[in-house]
């Protein structure tokens, strides 16, 4: 009898455990894409404002001066940093560190391979000795981005010439309509699920 509630309490324990890494997941996934939506539409906004008052030259001097910090506005509002990233980065700032070359690189290869990115990713990492949920949001490429980000030998000579004289060691270019860009990534210490 004392065998089988021992075996009995291990089962429970190990479902509750399942149970509870299950629901933590999908509470960093709801964060992740709350934090997402939260500066998608921030920077969409005035980067859309940026263009009307400007035109394109307006989105590069926005991208360059405003970006950065809309993003640590966005990320004080959500309580989680937030970072955008890629392996082709324009800004020094959104270079990655190596867990996001890790990803990064990972996301490139199923894309290269099937044509498809998953909706998001998430990893669990200590940082300084404390535990955290890193997700990342994989973005592609879309018409209007290839305004900046597309075929150097079509985009406008102006904003290339703007793009060289802010982003001197630019590699951001080049890319097609769909093509993976890069990420953003949500740092949510684990603590703050409780």
């Amino acid at each position: 009898m004392k065998r089988f509630i021992f075996i009995f309490s291990i089962l429970v324990l190990a479902n509750s455990c399942m149970e509870s890494r299950e629901e933590k997941l999908e509470l960093v996934k709801q964060k992740g894409m709350e934090a997402v939506k939260e500066l998608h539409e921030t920077m969409r906004s005035n980067l859309k404002k940026a263009i009307k008052e400007r035109g394109t030259e307006g989105a590069i001097d926005f991208c360059y001066s405003k970006a950065e910090e809309f993003t640590k506005q966005v990320s004080e509002k959500v309580g989680f940093r937030i970072k955008r990233t890629s392996l082709k980065y324009r800004n020094e700032n959104d270079k990655p560190d190596a867990l996001d070359r890790e990803v990064l690189t990972t996301l490139e290869e199923k894309f290269k391979k099937t044509g498809k990115l998953p909706d998001y990713l998430i990893r669990r990492v200590t940082i300084n000795g404390k535990e955290f949920y890193v997700f990342y949001k994989p973005i592609q490429v879309k018409k209007p981005c290839l305004k900046c980000h597309g075929d150097v030998s079509k985009m406008d000579p102006e904003i290339v010439k703007a793009i060289k004289e802010h982003y001197p060691a630019d590699k951001a270019v080049n890319y097609k309509e769909g093509d993976f860009r890069g990420v953003i990534r949500v740092d949510i210490p684990a603590d703050k699920l409780n």
